[in-house]
């Protein structure tokens, strides 16, 4: 537990390796477990932040807001703090013993991103309660006078945790085996200090996700017993009529799968590191496999997103590549199916779609868009 050890004492590499004599073996395979992760969430998070991106500039929306921030923050942490620490970690073999300076940055950055997406989370979660069980005051929450307030209080909250830490307000850091690092708390305010981070927001947004679960049961049983006046189920009308709820609803389901997997994916490290910090001194690959636990909340948690969002989905399965004539393509479906009408439609009227009318663009993907002899040929054809 002493990061002031020298690097170069090779008594206690030996004593290490006796005591952990596969340690050289397992380490580098559970750090490629955990590269391997990172990868995989940060391609899960850019597409994420691209789809979320796109949506907002095509259908604004003050939610968009919130899930860009999360997802820019789930992004840093896969990204750039992850890599740098398995680097470290994986130095230890090589006799690099982590400095406390290193150990004070590591947990310092790891626990702001960690709030801020904790607690974006938590205003995604209010907005989504207030929009499904609230719908009548959910235009002034929505508003981006509110929407912006909620961001910057978001920041300033997090930077004051931030500065617990910097001063050392109520806990230390330290340097365990394997170049792990641990804030310790010895008094209140840091056990404040780490409830704040992770324990708080996680109990907040579950309490929302129930709320929004029990009204979405109470919604579904009120549609299954209600029948028009000529015996119809209502159903049908009512899906016309409540079009902004399910949307709501689907963002819910969303935010709350991912609140389950980053809960199921953290209770192991909080039990570890909390409860049993003897045993990361008898067995330190335990925090290693624990961290790589960890990092399953950030490889699934934006591919879930995107898989439960309807309209995310579709966007990336549009833009996929697909074997055609055994080539690949990027071009999307719609614009398939676009290229597919307008040869069909020169094939009957070949004196309207000629080649002069038809402008042949390569598009950024790789793919072929029309432009000029569609809209003429649509024309004709209408006129006609």
């Amino acid at each position: 537990m002493n990061s002031t050890r020298p690097a170069n004492d090779t008594s206690h590499n030996v004593t290490l390796l006796v005591q952990f004599g596969d340690l050289p073996v397992l380490l580098p395979v559970a750090l490629a477990v955990k590269l391997f992760l990172n990868i995989i969430g940060s391609v899960g998070c850019v597409a994420m932040l691209m789809l979320s991106l796109w949506k907002h500039f095509t259908a604004p929306s003050t939610v968009n807001l919130f899930i860009i921030q999360l997802v820019s923050a789930w992004l840093f942490l896969v990204a750039v703090i992850y890599p740098i620490h398995n680097f470290v970690t994986f130095c230890y073999i090589y006799g690099y013993r982590a400095p406390k300076r290193y150990c004070i940055f590591s947990i310092l950055a790891n626990s702001f991103c960690i709030g801020l997406a904790n607690w974006t989370e938590v205003c995604l979660a209010l907005n989504r309660l207030v929009g499904i069980c609230l719908p009548h005051y959910y235009a002034r929450i929505s508003s981006r006078q509110v929407v912006v307030s909620a961001l910057i209080a978001i920041w300033l909250l997090t930077f004051v945790f931030f500065l617990f830490g910097v001063l050392k307000i109520g806990g230390y850091f330290t340097v365990a085996y394997l170049n792990q690092c641990l804030y310790l708390s010895y008094n209140q305010l840091g056990i404040f200090f780490e409830a704040m981070v992770v324990p708080v927001p996680n109990v907040i947004v579950g309490v929302c996700g129930a709320l929004i679960l029990l009204k979405a049961s109470f919604v579904a049983r009120r549609e299954r017993v209600v029948t028009m006046p000529e015996g119809q189920l209502l159903k049908v009308v009512r899906h016309h009529q409540h079009s902004s709820h399910i949307r709501r609803l689907e963002l819910a389901k969303m935010l709350f799968a991912s609140y389950l997997w980053g809960l199921l994916s953290y209770l192991p490290y909080l039990v570890l590191t909390i409860g049993y910090r003897n045993l990361l001194s008898v067995h330190p690959m335990l925090i290693i496999l624990a961290s790589a636990l960890y990092y399953v909340q950030y490889t699934l948690g934006p591919l879930t997103m995107i898989w439960l969002n309807n309209e995310y989905k579709e966007k990336v399965r549009n833009h996929l590549p697909v074997l055609e004539n055994g080539n690949w393509s990027m071009v999307s479906r719609h614009r398939r199916e676009s290229i597919s009408l307008l040869k069909l439609a020169s094939q009957s009227q070949p004196e309207t779609a000629s080649s002069n009318n038809i402008v042949w663009k390569v598009s950024p993907f790789g793919g072929v868009s029309i432009m000029g002899s569609l809209r003429r040929l649509c024309k004709f054809k209408f006129d006609k």
